[in-house]
């Protein structure tokens, strides 16, 4: 998606988009505006597949640059990434007001990582995995959470969510997720900021601690 280009992606009835085999890199490289939803009668998938790219670790499903803006909405799934860095990397602005985020792996956040703006106002980040930090999200950026749910995901700290910038909870749930060592469902690391205002986080596990 150019700069100053504003798309939207959409469906009418069950729509799949998948990696090719030999496609190394990001799926979707945004620097203006990309949209994805479901539309209103819809099902929109994009499916990275699982495939591992052993040279850059950056098979993204969406990379957002600093410049770019990210909707995900409800119909809409990101699933089967494979990238050290999240199935969504996120530099600029991402906000998700429903949908799905599934399945992905990683080392350093297996959802989403963010280090720009990250908002959440409903759907679900499920089924992730990272090997060390953040299997649902991994934020190094501006995180505020106002609805939705981070559920199902494990990494060795911080299972659902591994926080080293600032994280605001005002509603939402974690929950179900898992650490191999720190933080079940939330790891605040030594430079993280993080403020509960409201929403749950509970039923989450931990090896040792949190």
């Amino acid at each position: 998606v150019l700069p100053n280009m504003d798309l939207t992606l959409t469906s009418e009835g069950t729509h799949t988009i998948s990696r090719g085999g030999a496609h190394v890199g990001a799926m979707a490289i945004v620097l203006g505006t990309l949209r994805l939803t479901g539309g209103e009668t819809g099902d929109l998938t994009i499916d990275g597949r699982d495939i591992e790219d052993t040279v850059n670790h950056a098979n993204h499903i969406v990379q957002v640059t600093s410049d770019g803006r990210l909707n995900l909405s409800s119909g809409a799934t990101l699933t089967n990434g494979n990238a050290w860095e999240g199935g969504v990397h996120n530099s600029g602005t991402f906000r998700m007001y429903g949908g799905m985020i599934s399945s992905c792996n990683g080392k350093y956040g297996g959802g989403v990582y963010n280090s720009g703006t990250f908002r959440i106002y409903g759907g679900t980040i499920s089924g992730n995995q990272s090997v060390v930090y953040g299997g649902g999200v991994h934020n190094l950026g501006d995180f505020r959470m106002f609805g939705g749910t981070v559920a199902g995901c494990g990494a060795q700290a911080g299972g659902g969510v591994y926080n080293n910038g600032t994280f605001r909870m005002y509603a939402g749930e974690i929950t179900g997720d898992a650490a191999g060592q720190y933080g079940g469902g939330m790891y605040n690391g030594e430079i993280g900021t993080f403020a509960l205002s409201g929403g749950t986080i509970g039923n989450n596990t931990a090896t040792e601690s949190g």
